[in-house]
């Protein structure tokens, strides 16, 4: 399942988060917008030739890679500047004009605009995420469908969720916000399973403990989500009504000096694990999840003639625009199908500590490993499981072991 892609990744030119990149890229011409990889990173990992074992190995089929590779081929030399193609869904003509022309729709009638240096950029790097986000989606669909096989899944399963930890950059953008604001989701629940329900257990056992304090985050939460007066609401009524300022969205925030505050065109957040200072420069322009018509147009000649994409069909606005949805909104979709999934399985939390910020092993940062102990609620977990019973166990089975003890 796909829950949050940040494609926007794809397009940075300082981002080398998506490994497949280097794979399709590293060993002829590195895009220039992919910075080196670091000199411990296994070489095998960057060749095609393991890449393309690994699609073997899983039976996703010799068709299917084809189009997977022609599709990753064609994105990274679109990025680069390069017009190399072995595309037969469309023509150099047909993605020369997507690049440098509009087409507003105005009474009734078309009119195409050429567009500059800017929007081209732009318009290039929406068609590299969007197809980038469908071939995604159907990989994962392609494996779906290759282990749908009932007699495998078992009755009971275990899962592992990696979620990407709290960040803090000199510059936080969107992306950040939105990764502090899922793991602010997770600290919930942590703290519901590991104080909550341990304090409840307690009085119900009649276990006589301490006076148990914790920072709870729900007024956080609170605050980005609630409707109609959260940051996200706020942020896409501004998206949809098409005001393009980002200090609109900041000025209409209710005043909440316990959450935040604003300085500038900054917002400095108050999160459970740190201060953050976010630049809300262009929060209005990551939200948009809007395309062109002529966009749509050219994504769908490359979609429609590959089997590896799923289908799908947007509605189209009077301005000859695709899409109504935001960025924020579908962020906020998958986020809730995520802690509803969490919510029904007994969980287990696994936190890992950076030690400093060189990278440098058998190093440690005290006050650095204190902070994130502290702010991860790790030190209140301590000291509940210091005034708790370690092992729980049913009266007929302690009898059954140590019965004879007490005979």
């Amino acid at each position: 399942t796909t829950y949050l892609l940040e494609k926007t990744r794809i397009v940075s030119n300082k981002d080398s988060t998506y490994h497949i990149f280097y794979t399709f890229g590293y060993q002829s011409n590195v895009p220039p917008y992919i910075s080196q990889p670091r000199p411990d990173w296994d070489s095998a990992f960057l060749q095609k030739d393991h890449f393309r074992q690994l699609w073997s190995d899983c039976y996703l089929g010799d068709d299917a890679w084809i189009h997977f590779e022609k599709i990753m081929e064609f994105l990274i030399n679109l990025l680069c500047g390069r017009f190399e193609f072995n595309m037969e869904s469309f023509t150099t003509e047909d993605l020369n004009r997507v690049l440098t022309k509009k087409t507003i729709m105005s009474n009734e009638e078309s009119i195409v605009i050429d567009l500059n240096e800017a929007e081209m950029a732009q318009t290039r790097n929406t068609i590299v995420m969007k197809i980038y986000e469908n071939l995604f989606d159907g990989v994962v669909a392609l494996i779906n469908r290759k282990m749908n096989n009932r007699d495998l899944i078992p009755a009971k399963q275990f899962n592992i969720l990696d979620i990407f930890g709290f960040e803090v950059f000199e510059k936080n953008g969107f992306e950040q916000l939105c990764i502090n604001f899922t793991n602010e989701c997770i600290q919930t629940l942590f703290n519901k399973y590991i104080f909550e329900e341990e304090i409840k257990l307690l009085e119900e056992e009649g276990c006589a403990h301490e006076s148990i304090t914790f920072q709870s985050n729900r007024h956080i939460i609170d605050f980005f989500q609630s409707k109609p007066s959260g940051f996200f609401p706020i942020l896409d009524e501004k998206t949809l009504l098409d005001v393009k300022s980002d200090i609109s969205l900041l000025t209409s925030l209710p005043k909440n000096i316990e959450v935040y505050r604003i300085y500038r065109e900054k917002i400095i957040v108050k999160h459970y694990a740190d201060t953050v200072e976010y630049t809300t420069g262009d929060f209005y322009k990551k939200n948009i999840d809007r395309i062109s018509s002529d966009v749509a147009g050219f994504i769908a000649k490359i979609t429609k003639s590959s089997p590896i994409f799923i289908q799908t069909k947007q509605p189209m606005n009077k301005r000859g625009s695709i899409g109504v949805s935001t960025i924020s909104s579908q962020f906020r979709q998958k986020l809730s199908e995520l802690m509803n999934e969490l919510e029904s399985s007994s969980l287990h939390f696994i936190r890992c500590i950076k030690p400093n910020d060189e990278h440098i092993p058998k190093i440690w940062d005290v006050e650095k490993v204190r902070n994130q102990l502290n702010y991860c609620g790790i030190t209140s977990a301590l000291k509940i499981a210091r005034q708790t019973l370690p092992i729980r166990m049913k009266k007929a089975l302690f009898d059954k072991k140590y019965g004879i003890l007490f005979t």
